[in-house]
């Protein structure tokens, strides 16, 4: 029995450009798709001369997969298992929506000072601290720089986090491409973490890196006036926080890294701010180039569904996003 792990678009069919290649003379080189949309792993089947069953029933349309679902393929049969560790982890996420947005001031961002030459750092612990985090964060870099897949890409980001910093909570969030909502992610909990408390992330935190486009460090977030009405931060008595958005090439936000511990105060510093602003800008192009990726994939399934149909021409123009096919019809005489 072989094991295909699924990413956010794996394409299955007979032909060896695929993902997961089905040799069987019943399956269609292109014969379906796996997508994973907001928290699901839907299939889709290409038109694919001899279709494709869930449990026995033919996929007309994108199917919503669940855990132990009986795929067929021509005279190949497939199981779909869940992996719900991280599913289940993100659904633990909720960003409070009651939370009253208090006045503010302006976020606490590093002051643009570089690191001060060796000979100038009396404190030898402070010098081996600031190379520490750098060296790690260079090595974040260059994981995330040959990363493509989103997945994992996002798991790496946390894990680096982790190795870099004192923290308890980390919580990638993306910007959903057609709602427009906050989304998490990916989530990474220190070990010995509840797993199963629900986790609430400061909506007055969020909303201000998002629409200032600014990180915030607070040393100690219960007694932060900038979040003195924050019901999340209170109550789960959190002490420290750092968040930093994820901005693209074109200074457009992607999404937010929001990292957080209630176990001492001052556990972050401007420095430790300084360091993930300068990392969440490449991990913010890396997760740009996988968008692009995916949603080049998206282009080429949609141009395989509509060459079997339609003139390529037409199929440009709508690959294009030129011309825009709705579903209806209606019967006309014609001579």
């Amino acid at each position: 029995m072989k094991e295909f792990p699924l990413g956010p678009y794996t394409r299955i069919g007979r032909h060896p450009s695929q993902d997961v290649q089905v040799l069987d003379r019943l399956v269609s080189k292109e014969h379906c798709i796996i997508e994973y949309k907001n928290g699901h792993y839907v299939m889709t089947d290409l038109t694919s001369r001899n279709g494709t069953l869930v449990n026995n029933r033919v996929v007309d349309r994108p199917v919503i997969l669940s855990n132990g679902d009986n795929i067929t393929l021509g005279s190949t049969q497939l199981v779909y298992i869940a992996q719900p560790t991280e599913e289940v982890a993100l659904s633990r996420v909720t960003i409070d929506p009651q939370e009253p947005l208090s006045p503010m001031r302006s976020a606490v961002v590093t002051s643009g000072v570089d690191f001060k030459p060796e000979y100038e750092i009396s404190d030898l612990g402070v010098l081996r601290g600031d190379y520490e985090k750098l060296r790690l964060a260079f090595m974040l870099n260059q994981e995330v720089a040959l990363e493509v897949n989103l997945n994992r890409l996002l798991k790496k980001i946390n894990e680096v986090l982790f190795r870099a910093f004192q923290i308890d909570r980390s919580i990638i969030f993306l910007i959903d491409g057609y709602t427009k909502e906050l989304l998490p992610k990916n989530i990474k909990t220190a070990e010995g973490e509840d797993d199963s408390e629900n986790i609430r992330v400061s909506h007055t935190i969020l909303e201000k890196v998002l629409r200032e486009k600014t990180a915030i460090l607070s040393s100690d977030a219960m007694y932060d006036d900038r979040f003195v009405d924050s019901h999340s931060v209170i109550m789960q008595g959190i002490r420290s926080t750092m968040t930093v958005p994820l901005l693209s090439s074109e200074d457009k936000v992607l999404g937010v890294i929001h990292m957080d511990s209630h176990v001492a105060t001052n556990v972050f510093t401007e420095r430790d701010l300084q360091i993930i602003q300068g990392f969440s800008r490449q991990a913010a192009l890396a997760i740009e180039n996988s968008l692009l990726l995916e949603n080049i994939r998206q282009q080429e399934l949609a141009r395989i569904q509509y060459e079997r149909l339609l003139s390529p021409a037409v199929v440009e123009k709508i690959v294009n996003g030129k011309v825009d096919i709705q579903k209806g019809g209606e019967l006309r005489r014609v001579t």
